[in-house]
């Protein structure tokens, strides 16, 4: 079965998900897709609350800015609001408050754009709210301001139990960047997107198949699959780990004084899916997008 890294394409560097002085980010616009496109980012979203902020300006043949935007509503039953981020062109400006979870959704993808429900467990998001929502490409597993600010980072759990469901949801690191002083929220979280170009159709068109994975640090080189056997080839690390549903899954870890690079795991028959994490010493992981096997 084939994987992202067996796909033909480049692979992009890129941010979906930060905020500026459009919103209640500190920096300009100009300022922190600067510090992106200086540290060797290929492409970035800027996704100011409820504005659109325009950065067409900032983009070069080696550096994509792509519009977005960060939505919130309230859903009956939630404390906290829901957000949704949207990606793409299709709103100009500023955007009213939205209403619930699925009408973001619908809102965005009626003008065409790429829907990624935002940090759900900052959220207090249920389950079933995501279960019940239909439309969206991914969800945030990982969002380093939500981590850095409160320790509400992960999303794993919400991830497992869609993929569990066999809803093929992708999972996004992001950082959310907001840049206050004292709170080092940004450069924690990004996708490496395998696209056939850097510009804004490719780059979303590979977000929106899964044509990705996420990372705090690690780089993954390889995952392969040959019938029942699993391989991964990434930087260097402390522990692979391929994982499935309910308690199903391998882990591969480094010799004490050690770090691997490579791990093959063997299954006797392959379960409902697979992802793989990848965990430096610093614990920083990398994660690819699930495989689905048919039943």
């Amino acid at each position: 079965m084939r994987t992202v890294f067996e796909a033909e394409g480049k692979w992009y560097k890129g941010v979906t998900h930060f905020h500026s002085t459009g919103s209640d980010g500190r920096w300009t616009p100009e300022e922190i897709t600067g510090w992106y496109k200086e540290r060797g980012y290929d492409f970035c979203a800027l996704t100011d609350h409820l504005v659109c902020t325009d950065t067409r300006h900032v983009s070069t043949s080696t550096f994509l800015t792509i519009p977005g935007i960060e939505m919130h509503g309230r859903d009956e039953g939630i404390d906290r609001t829901p957000h949704v981020v949207g990606l793409g062109k299709g709103i100009e400006g500023t955007v009213e408050r939205g209403s619930g979870l699925q009408e973001m959704i619908n809102l965005f993808n009626s003008r065409g754009m790429l829907s990624i429900v935002a940090h759900p467990y900052w959220s207090s998001l249920r389950d079933e709210h995501l279960s019940a929502a239909t439309g969206y490409a991914g969800i945030e597993i990982y969002n380093h301001t939500c981590w850095q600010g409160v320790g509400k980072g992960d999303s794993l759990t919400y991830w497992d139990n869609l993929l569990y469901d066999g809803r093929p949801i992708w999972g996004l690191a992001v950082d959310d960047a907001h840049c206050p002083p004292g709170r080092d929220d940004i450069g924690g979280g990004w996708i490496m997107a395998k696209a056939e170009a850097l510009d804004e159709p490719s780059i979303l068109e590979a977000i929106r198949l899964g044509q990705f994975y996420s990372s705090q640090g690690p780089v993954i080189a390889s995952w392969r699959i040959d019938g029942s056997e699993v391989y991964v080839r990434c930087s260097a690390v402390e522990r692979i780990q391929v994982h499935g549903p309910n308690g199903l899954g391998r882990t591969v870890r480094a010799p004490e004084e050690g770090l691997i690079t490579e791990a093959s795991f063997t299954f006797e028959s392959m379960p409902r899916y697979l992802r793989v994490t990848c965990v430096d010493r610093q614990c920083n992981r990398a994660w690819t997008n699930p495989v689905f096997f048919g039943e």
